[in-house]
């Protein structure tokens, strides 16, 4: 015990004469190197060969082609060609997934503009552009809106000038959305819809806060492995995307 003290006290000791000492310091030096641009940095060529199967596997899946388009695709508002595909491809998917999961169907999708990161190419477009798109881990997830909340959502996408949607088309004023239809049928004021989205979206993200506390229902889908899917079932289809006046001002 009187050992176990004494390195205490020691300790102690320490640490109140390292608290209470100024450093001073009396004199620095500094010397100029240059670098010239002949020099060069010797590489691992142990490392490089280590790596070269993995980079060499990794290039080759993301220059596979995956799609092939008459028309490069941006993205914009009220709509878009990049907005409308990347709604078209995840309702799609989502649609078969919930059938496939015997739940009930959504009646439209809603994404947000700042997700789509990279426009796509006219001609090939590639896994990793699909990558470039969309390079975040984000799921598709069903949410129920009952009424208020389809309105706030529906007020929230005019305020916004647009989004990206499918399965819904409407007016766009400057506070509120006004001649909806949401699978082609007028909007039922008492009716509540089930809306695809993002779980980012879902949880609040993007300013939409009034989604948090609504009932979801997660697909087990990332967005963008729904947009490889649809381009695998329209292998061999040109694509020839473009706005069709889903949202209008």
């Amino acid at each position: 015990m009187n050992k176990l003290f004494s390195i205490a006290l020691l300790l102690f000791l320490l640490v109140q004469t390292s608290c209470s000492t100024t450093l001073q310091k009396e004199k620095s030096t500094s010397q100029q190197y240059s670098i010239r641009e002949t020099d060069t940095l010797l590489v691992d060529s142990a490392l490089q060969a280590y790596l070269r199967p993995f980079r060499d596997s990794l290039s080759a899946e993301m220059n596979e082609k995956v799609a092939y388009s008459a028309y490069p695709m941006t993205k914009g508002l009220p709509e878009s060609a990049l907005g409308n595909f990347v709604a078209d491809a995840c309702h799609a998917v989502a649609l078969a997934a919930s059938k496939r999961k015997s739940i009930n169907p959504p009646d439209f999708i809603m994404l947000n503009s700042g997700g789509l990161r990279s426009a796509l190419p006219a001609g090939v477009i590639t896994r990793g552009n699909i990558y470039e798109l969309m390079p975040f881990e984000n799921e598709l997830v069903i949410v129920k809106l009952d009424p208020k909340a389809l309105q706030q959502l529906l007020n929230y996408i005019a305020i916004r000038k647009g989004n990206p949607v499918s399965g819904i088309r409407m007016q766009l004023t400057d506070s509120a959305a006004q001649e909806v239809l949401i699978n082609g049928e007028a909007l039922n004021p008492v009716m509540e819809y089930r809306m695809v989205t993002s779980d980012y979206l879902a949880n609040g993200g993007d300013n939409m806060t009034f989604l948090q506390e609504l009932p979801t229902e997660a697909l087990g889908i990332k967005l963008r492995d729904a947009i490889l899917e649809y381009l695998q079932q329209k292998e061999g289809d040109t694509l020839k995307v473009s706005t069709d006046g889903r949202l209008y001002r």
